[in-house]
């Protein structure tokens, strides 16, 4: 199922990891990803009761049931009132009343059919009504099968009543620039609706920026320019309030826009992004600043900065980046069901040989998360291991330090402590086989959790 939208469990940022993840995995061998978004309007307006009730006959559900959804369904009218006059009464055959908590299961009922839809083996993903499709692109004919599935998702739109935003389809190719050069590229105009779709470089999607190169430099610059100037404004308005709920404004309300899906694109690609991520946490350490009534210091990683936060009891925002992708991969190792694909992903990639070429590549979810995760494992070892007389013991320590170290590793970076730095910059086999070296009682439990 690639429909993550209302559903228990998942989330844009599942959506978002397994897609990078697929994008990656193409890219890293030399090819280049063709993708277009689609964005239906107000979809649940125009879900066709018929045609819903018809789905649903073919569902194996107790007609009790099917005759419950029915009732709650058909029989509804509208009429509207302004200054005396009414309107006719009009008889509602489509659409879903907002604010039911059987709306969202009866819109996947309708929809879900949309991912059989496509016969040339396109990739299509779902986050309710935000629909990508997608294409591993070798040679002409692929792009030829892609316009061919574009027909198909255009038609199966329209028999079901659909309506999308013709202005918000667009199409981007995703390309590793160190395997594909850009003149090598495959271009084309592909259509939908009768028209050209707009091509673009770096495309929104469920709150973050994708950029062709999946690098997080152009999302990073959009929070900044988005959020940077609208300080000010939030400070004026909030400034003759306690100091308590100006906290909790930050808290609730700001931080999470720097936030969002952060375990996706919140670590550093190479050490060029480190003042890109030092102008985003200054937008952090200003408002520590107004709430504690201190001079700012916009000089990057001032010492102001940790001191501000120690006051508040706030981590960085690198640290609290790094801990958002330690979280997404101990549930990538629990197999939850919403990232149980990225671990079939990894399966596929031991099988056909590319695994290694996975772990090298900085730009997969999987390769940057488990090298942090056996940064993690490595530091906790050399440092609390002597505490451990078992593997279990020694597992329990490493989830119990995983915010520990977070911080820590977050003062390295901003104390600019270049030994400290470098040690946790090891490569994966490098940190792999100097823990097994170090190690009294052996590495298999760990080597468990991390492969």
């Amino acid at each position: 199922m690639r429909q993550h939208g209302h559903r228990k469990g998942f989330s844009n940022e599942s959506q978002l990891a397994c897609f990078r993840e697929e994008v990656s995995l193409f890219t890293r061998s030399g090819s280049q990803v063709d993708c277009v978004k689609v964005d239906l309007k107000a979809a649940t307006n125009f879900v066709n009761h018929r045609l819903l009730l018809n789905k649903l006959k073919c569902l194996p559900i107790d007609r009790t049931v099917y005759v419950f959804i029915k009732t709650f369904l058909i029989g509804h009218t509208q009429t509207v009132k302004v200054k005396g006059a009414v309107s006719p009464i009009l008889d509602l055959r489509q659409g879903l009343p907002q604010g039911s908590p059987l709306t969202n299961p009866l819109f996947l009922i309708y929809i879900n059919s949309i991912f059989t839809a496509l016969r040339n083996k396109s990739r299509i993903r779902g986050f309710g009504d935000d629909l990508l499709v997608y294409k591993e692109i070798k040679n002409k004919d692929d792009q030829y099968s892609l316009q061919e599935d574009l027909y198909q998702l255009e038609k199966y739109i329209h028999d079901h009543g659909l309506k999308a935003n013709k202005k918000k389809v667009q199409t981007i190719t995703f390309y590793n620039p160190d395997r594909c050069k850009k003149e090598n590229l495959i271009m084309r105009e592909y259509l939908m609706f009768d028209a050209k779709v707009t091509r673009v470089s770096h495309l929104e999607y469920l709150g973050v920026t994708l950029s062709f190169d999946l690098t997080p430099y152009r999302h990073v610059i959009n929070l900044i320019d988005k959020h940077e100037p609208t300080l000010d404004l939030y400070m004026e308005l909030v400034k003759l309030i306690p100091a308590k709920f100006k906290r909790r404004i930050y808290i609730h309300v700001l931080r999470p826009k720097l936030e969002i899906c952060s375990s996706i694109w919140g670590l550093r690609s190479n050490y060029s992004d480190d003042d890109l991520f030092a102008r985003l946490e200054r937008v952090q350490q200003k408002w520590a600043a107004f709430i504690l009534e201190t001079p700012f210091h916009s000089q990057s990683w001032h010492p102001s900065w940790k001191a501000n936060r120690a006051k508040l009891g706030w981590d960085s925002l690198h640290a609290r980046r790094l801990m958002a992708q330690l979280h997404l991969m101990h549930k990538i190792f629990n197999r939850e069901n919403c990232l149980r694909e990225m671990v079939h992903m990894e399966k596929k990639q031991l099988k056909d040989g590319s695994y290694q070429e996975m772990r090298k590549d900085m730009q997969s979810v999987l390769a940057r998360g488990k090298t942090a995760w056996r940064r993690m494992v490595l530091h906790v070892k050399e440092n609390q291991g002597h505490l451990c007389s078992s593997e279990d013991e020694l597992m329990r320590k490493v989830i119990e330090e995983r915010d520990n170290y977070c911080r820590y590793v977050a003062d390295c970076y901003e104390d600019n402590r270049p030994s400290k730095v470098k040690n946790l910059m090891l490569e994966p086999t490098e940190t792999i086989e100097k823990v097994a070296r170090t190690s009294p009682f052996g590495i298999h439990h760990l080597l468990c959790l991390i492969e």
